[in-house]
């Protein structure tokens, strides 16, 4: 036997050399217990020379690697070109490759299954890369748990895909194998975000507070850069503005427009035509159109506001593309940057102005009504205005509402506790009439039990106190959440980074499983 040669066994230890320290009983009665922990092919293993071991590990490792790259069709491969070379039939030669494969995975242990797993990453990348994706499928734009669930699905689709693959390439079950690639892609999928985002959000804790700005900030610097476009003594020619009135009467006409349906569209013509016949026509004059489109707006109307947004969408790019021949003088970029700055921050100024007021309102309620201990219900109904007046929300973003809605109905923690504050004395009401009767029924007992209720209660009221404070800084921000979150560290955005790698990795373990069943 070549020294290199795996044995059929390990040789057995005949008895201790001079030099060696002698064996303890527990270690002799081990040494004379048969190895049924360790495979046959393991103990060949540990039997060769050391300097054969890594050899033979590094073949192991690139076996299993390729085994996982090809989804266990490197076996069905090799043992075809074996059959057409005569070296034996293509059912004896696959055997002997996926005896061949096994062994390995006994000898490698752990690394050979995260070779392997490694291995499997590339088709799975390959496979999000091409058009057979299911992913390719969901919306980029699909966020929430809407978005989550449609990405894990997909992702668990293609997972079965592979898995059925992956299967047949090792001789497995192909339903079982497609059950385990579907396993490993929608729950490597929730896994690997859940994952991802946990670490982000941690690590996000290291971030400073993004300051954000007050009303009367907002006001002023809203002004401010009214006061810089207005500087900029932008004046735009007649003939320029006439264009702009004929191509907003274009697409008045393609909108099917008619004065009696959409009024207040007649209105912002109108107007936009006077300035078009009166001559030179400053930022000013722009500015009073987009005004009186923006009072024209009617809740019960949709397509009289559809019509009216895509005018001021058409007054708004005409002053932000104005070039050389339209302007007679001033410039427009700086006066038309000015004038959007201007627009944002005083957009921002009157919804918190108007979140302030209804708060400011729960508060009187509140105040003014039984106990006066209602603040919390008080604010909740003053928040719900915005939700349910079309004209109220107008302006509000997306993130904006749903904070709203959060400070609104609360999340299940604060429920709960609201309800167990409805037993404080301070509640008012006969829940707490019942509770303080089953104090003086039985004070050893109830008058522990109110305490926790006006605990519970103070509680209720500081979440949903936090919500409201939530919203009044998410649109002091701008209203966007990443806003008010501010950058993210370079911590955050490595971990973010690697989301997609350990969805394929955990997609992969599942495939791999579904060729080892």
């Amino acid at each position: 036997m070549k020294p290199w040669e795996i044995p059929d066994a390990a040789p057995q230890k005949t008895g201790a050399k001079p030099w060696e320290a002698p064996m303890s009983a527990a270690e002799d009665i081990s040494a004379a217990l048969p190895d049924v922990a360790v495979s046959p092919a393991q103990r060949q293993f540990n039997a060769l020379p050391v300097w054969a071991k890594p050899l033979v590990a590094g073949q192991d490792m690139l076996d299993l690697a390729v085994n996982g790259i090809t989804l266990g069709l490197a076996n069905n491969a090799a043992a075809g070109i074996d059959s057409l070379m005569g070296r034996g039939s293509y059912e004896d030669r696959l055997a002997v490759s996926e005896q061949r494969t096994a062994e390995a995975r006994e000898r490698a242990g752990w690394a050979g299954t995260a070779a392997e797993i490694g291995g499997t990453m590339v088709p799975a990348s390959a496979l999000a890369k091409s058009a057979l994706s299911a992913t390719r499928m969901v919306p980029a734009a699909l966020s929430g748990t809407k978005g989550l669930i449609a990405r894990s699905l997909a992702m668990g689709s293609d997972g079965a895909l592979l898995g059925t693959i992956q299967a047949t390439g090792n001789d497995t079950d192909p339903v079982t194998g497609a059950l385990l690639g579907l396993a490993g892609g929608a729950g490597g999928n929730l896994a690997g975000e859940a994952i991802t985002a946990g670490a982000s959000k941690a690590l996000g804790a290291f971030n400073k507070p993004v300051p954000t700005m007050t009303a009367e900030e907002l006001k002023a610097a809203g002004t401010a850069a009214y006061g810089r476009a207005k500087d900029a003594g932008v004046v735009f020619k007649p003939e320029a503005v006439g264009k702009l009135r004929d191509d907003v009467y274009k697409d008045m006409a393609e909108f099917a427009w008619d004065p009696r349906l959409q009024p207040g569209a007649d209105v912002v013509f109108d107007r936009l035509g006077r300035l078009a016949e009166g001559g030179n026509v400053g930022l000013e004059g722009l500015e009073s159109v987009r005004k009186i489109a923006g009072n024209a707006y009617n809740p019960t109307n949709p397509s009289n506001n559809e019509l009216l947004r895509q005018i001021t969408q058409r007054v708004d790019d005409f002053a932000a593309k104005a070039g050389p021949d339209d302007i007679l003088m001033g410039n427009a970029k700086v006066a038309t940057d000015a004038l959007k700055e201007g627009r944002d921050y005083w957009s921002r100024f009157r919804k918190l102005e108007k979140v302030d007021e209804l708060l400011d309102r729960a508060g009187l309620n509140a105040g003014s009504a039984g106990s006066g201990g209602n603040i919390e219900n008080a604010s909740r109904q003053q928040l719900k205005r915005i939700l349910t007046d079309k004209k109220m929300m107008r302006g509000f973003t997306t993130d904006e509402k749903d904070a709203i809605r959060k400070a609104v109905l609360g999340t299940p923690g604060q429920n709960t506790l609201r309800l167990l504050g409805k037993l404080s004395p301070q509640g008012g009401g006969l829940m707490a009439a019942l509770g303080t009767g089953f104090s003086f029924a039985n004070p050893w007992i109830g008058l522990p039990a109110m305490a926790l209720a006006a605990g519970a209660k103070k509680g209720s009221e500081a979440m949903t106190s936090r919500n409201a404070e939530l919203v009044k800084k998410l649109i002091a921000a701008g209203g966007s959440k990443s806003a008010l979150e501010g950058p993210k560290n370079a911590l955050q955005r490595l971990a973010e980074s690697q989301r997609e790698p350990l969805i394929r990795a955990l997609m992969a373990s599942g495939l791999v499983a579904a060729g080892q069943q």
